[in-house]
């Protein structure tokens, strides 16, 4: 699929205000400014932007990888550890890198860094290429 078809569709992408930085076969890197629209009612990040992110920018990186342009990623399975709170105003960068890349599952593993460089989340997301 032609990369500025996929990235100009509108959807919960646009809506969090995520920003593709690479798009690489192999790697997928993706910034979002934290805004007030993405905390939790205690004034953190909302462990669900960092679901959202982690599942977008692996389902890019699927999609990269698809033998077929009629083929999209579905998500099989998501699971992530929250490891370091994060605040409005921060800029985080999410990276996926493939674990495994097969014709019918592709498993890739996302981490989520804050600013400084530190890990924020740790994600491992499954899907089915069909």
């Amino acid at each position: 699929m032609d990369q500025a078809k996929l990235l100009s569709r509108p959807g919960l992408t646009k809506l969090l205000g995520i920003n593709f930085i690479s798009l690489k076969k192999d790697c997928v890197e993706a910034e979002l400014l934290i805004t007030k629209d993405h905390l939790q009612p205690f004034g953190l990040m909302h462990g669900g932007v960092s679901l959202a992110l982690a599942e977008t920018v692996a389902s890019v990186a699927a999609v990269l990888n698809c033998q077929s342009e009629d083929r999209g990623p579905v998500g099989v399975e998501l699971s992530a550890r929250h490891l370091k709170a994060v605040r409005e105003g921060e800029i985080i960068r999410a990276v996926a890198a493939p674990e495994k890349i097969g014709q019918r599952i592709q498993s890739w593993q996302v981490r989520i860094y804050s600013g400084q460089e530190l890990v924020t989340s740790a994600s491992l997301l499954m899907l089915n290429p069909d």
